[in-house]
């Protein structure tokens, strides 16, 4: 990225290629604090009706899948469960492709919860 926060590319190469895009979730990408960036919505919309397949990536395992979904349409966003890969899901869908059978012991927030409760994986309680 920039220093600016701003990069360029030739909006072209986005458009005409098959490219899979993906953005990282952080403050400043696509919303600041709780207002969306002017355009991001739009952008995001655009892309997905020119048939790009978009991915929002974060490191934030404070929230599930579904809390981000929830908090995207807050912002004016259309994005799907599907659309999201943060590292709670990951952590999650790891233990389920591993045929996990033991009850996880949690450190860490809801969103690491909720992520493994989507895939039924037993787990000790926030905080505990």
């Amino acid at each position: 990225m920039c220093s600016t926060g701003i990069c360029t590319c030739d909006p072209n190469i986005l458009l005409q290629n098959e490219l899979l895009l993906c953005t990282l979730l952080r403050t400043g990408v696509l919303w600041r604090h709780l207002e969306p960036i002017p355009g991001a919505s739009d952008t995001v919309k655009k892309l997905k009706k020119l048939g790009k397949n978009v991915l929002f990536v974060t490191n934030n395992s404070t929230k599930s899948r579904k809390d981000y979904c929830i908090k995207f349409s807050q912002l004016g966003f259309e994005v799907k469960e599907s659309e999201i890969i943060s590292t709670a899901y990951v952590a999650a869908l790891y233990l389920h492709e591993c045929n996990f059978k033991g009850k996880v012991y949690l450190v860490g927030s809801k969103g690491i919860a909720d992520e493994l409760d989507n895939f039924g994986i037993q787990h000790t309680e926030v905080g505990d």
